[in-house]
């Protein structure tokens, strides 16, 4: 069975997190929202995979605070494991999307009202019940 390791950057500003959107068109998932993150490549920690990524997708630097939750599932003869990183936008951030379609700023509250993938849908409550948002 392959193993993929995948990281997601939980990114959080003024108390809120942010989430990305995928397109109508994206392979899996189509029009849900996630966090920023992707596969971690070879020779890659999890930390250089967040910085890669988010600069990938939403074209900013964010500071990494801490690992938040490591989790894995088995899906089509893959097995994947997952880790959230906790992160801040350094200042003067402009987010660009560069492989979604919509982006927003989210708390814990106001999360529910969109779709997310499964796994990612967790995370605001364990931000809320850490007090790392409102």
């Amino acid at each position: 069975m392959e193993k993929v390791r995948v990281v997601a950057a939980v990114i959080v500003h003024e108390g809120k997190f942010l989430g990305v959107k995928r397109s109508a068109q994206a392979k899996t998932n189509p029009n849900r929202w996630e966090f920023p993150g992707g596969k971690i490549e070879y020779g890659e920690t999890i930390h250089q995979a967040i910085l890669r990524e988010v600069k990938e997708e939403i074209a900013i630097d964010v500071l990494i605070k801490q690992t938040l939750l490591e989790t894995h599932w088995q899906e089509f003869m893959r097995e994947f494991y997952l880790t959230y990183v906790l992160c801040v936008p350094k200042a003067g951030f402009k987010i660009i999307l560069l492989e979604h379609v919509e982006y927003g700023w989210f708390s814990s509250h106001d999360f529910e009202t969109k779709s997310w993938l499964p796994g990612d849908d967790q995370i605001p409550f364990n931000l809320k019940n850490s007090n790392i948002i409102g």
